[in-house]
């Protein structure tokens, strides 16, 4: 904004006349700043006051008695003001105090700076009268006002040059331009009542629709009035705001999304339409504030909310990070017509471990996979993620962190897990979609082994087993009791390995049940010799080609078995050989074996090197719980701990149809009968 004015100087003395009318400086304003002169002007010519020598006395020309004075006559132009625009409160003249400031140069440089009017008001410098010497002068005019709590604010400013001489009339003009600063604002803002609103926004933009660093969208929610004729109102504040011309910016949101899980959920404000935008002009000083127009209505959008389907086992909770979930580039959170949405795709939501198969809009994930150009009906929707884990991954090689490890056998000691195998009974709110909804679809059925997997609703694998429990009394780990003859669903786990110092992998749990040898045999090879036994051929054949892949099975070491009767007897050579050398006993050994997964000796088992204790010992290490897929197949388990029996390889000295093994209170003292179908397998592995 600019603002001329008009000095006219004579001879020896300089005198002030100004005609003003309280015309408002900032309607000459409009959102780009231009200004035009005035074509009408009002001169009033009275009585002129002397205000006072400069202290520049000394300059006077004594010889010349033609008086040197000037005359101000200022003009105002006053434009139509800009529609929908917050302006600045508005200065009229006669509220601006008035400073004039005269530099005087001779020979091109400056020789004394005078304060020629000072502080003076709207009446004062109509009626001033300045003494000036001749020469050349720069002239500056500063309009200031007194401000709450910021104090003098320079309003305006105007500089002119001329060069004052003896009997010439000299026409001076101001061109005031804003003095750059800092002011405040206040804009609210009328809209419907809504209660699907849960946040709003407000912040500045440069015109060209920029945010303005340091007053970008804040919330301001709470400035939300309660409803009046339906009608509410919110505003925006922010102080010390560059001088310039803005766009003041609001922004409405309703709490649109919800990404949940068993385990968690985020939900997500969304912004709805229209939202408003209103120019706002800031100066030097000053505060602009008012009132917009108002919303006539916020448009009525539809919902969809997602649910994500993770997993709740601690050890299979991978970490999702929901936050880039809200990106609308990736998960279309609302919608207002009917139009084809573009949903998201696993490369927008990638699971680790996981295939996406789609989206269902119900929760048995039995309606059409929605993926792409989806025209989505007129109501909020909630759709249902379907996955489908892959076994590969789920039974990679992985070394377990701290937070994963969970229940161990050896505190401190090193963990991974390797394979995958039927393990927790089912979560009662998994469906197995191919029997409890009826998806026969083959992305739901998978095939691992001799072993049929069924896909369930959290995207995990599930095996089946008819339950045949040790007796009546067994329940499964979550205390419900096992039904004999009820077929029961089993999730698919990673297995749990703890690796030994020597390097071999010993699983953490007892995996299955099965006896060493079935048929009792009163000949060679006897029914504890480990070659032939039908746990060797079982935990090489079905469990070797159910718990992995073909491309893990590539990772399994062929692990030369020493069956020798050195390793019938515990590492401290106590307990009795199976060599024959006790009476009425003969040689149980057999020839080694080169096996991919064995079970360990009572020589291993009680090595020290591999942190075991002595044989005789309850040791801990050595202390193993059957799964529930176990406890489904018979599994024997002590009352208190649930602790169970399983077998070593090793032959027993008594008997050809005794076989070592650990009890549940983890001693390596004892044997069992090798018929025995209630006594636990706990495999052992070496991996390249």
């Amino acid at each position: 904004m600019k603002v001329k004015l008009i000095f006219v100087l004579f001879f020896v003395t300089l005198a002030l006349c100004a005609v003003f009318s309280c015309r408002d400086f900032d309607d000459e304003e409009n959102e780009s700043g231009d200004s035009t002169n005035a074509e009408n002007t009002t001169s009033n010519s009275g009585d002129t006051q002397t205000i006072g020598q400069t202290g520049q006395s000394d300059h006077i020309d004594k010889n010349n008695e033609t008086e040197q004075t000037a005359f101000i006559i200022v003009s105002v132009e006053n434009p139509t003001p800009v529609s929908r625009t917050i302006a600045p409160v508005r200065v009229c003249l006669d509220e601006l105090t008035y400073t004039l400031t005269g530099i005087l140069y001779e020979n091109g440089v400056p020789k004394s700076t005078s304060v020629l009017l000072s502080d003076v008001g709207y009446d004062e410098i109509g009626a001033a009268k300045i003494t000036v010497v001749v020469g050349q002068w720069i002239f500056l005019l500063t309009a200031s006002k007194d401000v709450e709590n910021k104090g003098r604010i320079p309003f305006y400013q105007g500089q002119s040059s001329a060069m004052i001489s003896v009997g010439s009339n000299t026409a001076i003009s101001f061109n005031l331009s804003e003095v750059r600063g800092e002011g405040d604002v206040s804009v609210s803002l009328a809209f419907p009542d809504n209660a699907e609103i849960v946040r709003i926004e407000a912040g500045l933009l440069s015109l060209d629709r920029q945010a303005l660093s340091g007053f970008e969208l804040k919330d301001i929610t709470s400035t939300k009035t309660s409803p009046t004729n339906g009608k509410c109102t919110v505003t925006y504040t922010a102080s010390d705001v560059p001088s310039g011309n803005y766009i003041v910016q609001f922004k409405f949101y309703r709490q649109a999304v919800s990404v949940s899980s068993p385990t968690e959920s985020v939900s997500f404000p969304e912004e709805i339409e229209p939202g408003y935008m209103e120019i706002v002009q800031i100066r030097n000083g000053r505060k602009s504030e008012g009132m917009t127009s108002e919303i006539g209505e916020l448009e009525k959008y539809h919902t969809i909310t997602y649910i994500w389907n993770a997993p709740t086992d601690p050890m299979e909770k991978e970490s999702i990070d929901f936050s880039g979930y809200s990106d609308s580039k990736k998960l279309p959170l609302i919608f207002n017509e009917q139009k084809e949405i573009i949903l998201p795709t696993a490369t927008d939501i990638p699971r680790e471990g996981y295939t996406f198969l789609g989206w269902c809009e119900d929760e048995k994930l039995t309606s059409a996979k929605k993926t792409v150009g989806w025209n989505a009906e007129q109501k909020d929707v909630t759709l249902y993620a379907k996955w489908q884990r892959d076994v590969e991954k789920l039974g990679a090689y992985k070394v377990l962190g701290s937070g994963e490890i969970g229940d161990v056998s050896v505190s401190g000691g090193t963990y991974v897990t390797f394979g995958s195998f039927p393990q927790p009974r089912k979560k009662a709110d998994v469906k197995v979609l191919y029997f409890d909804e009826g998806d026969t679809g083959a992305e739901n059925v998978m095939t691992q082994g001799d072993q049929t997997w069924y896909l369930g609703s959290d995207g995990e694998w599930y095996a089946q087993r008819r339950a045949k429990p040790y007796d009546a009394s067994r329940t499964f780990s979550d205390g419900t009791a096992i039904a004999n003859g009820t077929a029961y669903w089993f999730k698919v786990c990673p297995i749990k390995w703890r690796v030994l110092p020597s390097g071999k992998l010993l699983a953490e749990s007892i995996v299955e049940t099965t006896p060493y040898k079935s048929a009792f045999k009163k000949s060679t090879p006897w029914s504890n010799n480990y070659k032939e036994s039908d746990v060797r051929n079982y935990l090489n054949g079905s469990f070797l080609k159910g718990a992995f892949t073909d491309e893990q099975r590539q990772k399994l070491k062929l692990t030369e078995i020493c069956n020798a009767v050195s390793h019938s007897t515990d590492s401290s050579g106590v307990v009795t050989k199976a060599d024959g050398s006790a009476e009425n006993t003969v040689d149980y050994s057999c020839e080694n074996t080169s096996d991919a997964i064995f079970l360990l000796s009572e020589w291993e088992v009680t090595t020290t090197s591999d942190n075991f204790g002595v044989y005789n010992a309850n040791d801990s290490a050595r202390i193993r719980k059957p799964t529930d897929w176990a406890r489904a197949n018979g599994a024997y388990y002590a009352a208190g701990t649930e602790a169970g029996y399983w077998w070593l390889r090793s032959p027993y000295y008594y008997a050809d149809f005794y076989v070592q093994g650990v009890s549940p209170s983890g001693d390596a003292n004892g044997a069992e009968a090798a018929m025995l179908d209630d006594t636990g397998v706990v495999p052992a592995l070496c991996v390249n």
